[in-house]
């Protein structure tokens, strides 16, 4: 999947995390794909950073939204010692 193809919008009522390598905003993303066990077309959602290019892990529409933006927010931080 090419990033140029996922589709952005604004989620609304989420708070994330700024982008943990260059501080930029984070946006939520979504792309409409094949399941690769289904055969199905599904949306995909997830979340990152268009300046670094670094994005969390494609997750099927079955995961609620906000479960993705909590794996961004939840992330290692090495500045709290490890905890997210």
């Amino acid at each position: 999947m090419e990033w140029s193809a996922w589709k952005k919008f604004i989620a609304l009522g989420y708070e994330m995390k700024d982008c943990p390598f260059c501080g930029g905003k984070a946006t939520l993303s979504w792309e409409l794909d094949e399941d690769l066990w289904s055969h199905d077309t599904v949306k995909w959602y997830k979340v990152g950073c268009d300046s670094c290019e670094i994005y969390t892990t494609p997750w099927p529409e079955s995961v609620l939204q906000e479960q993705v933006v909590d794996v961004w927010n939840n992330r290692y931080d090495k500045e709290q010692g490890g905890k997210p």
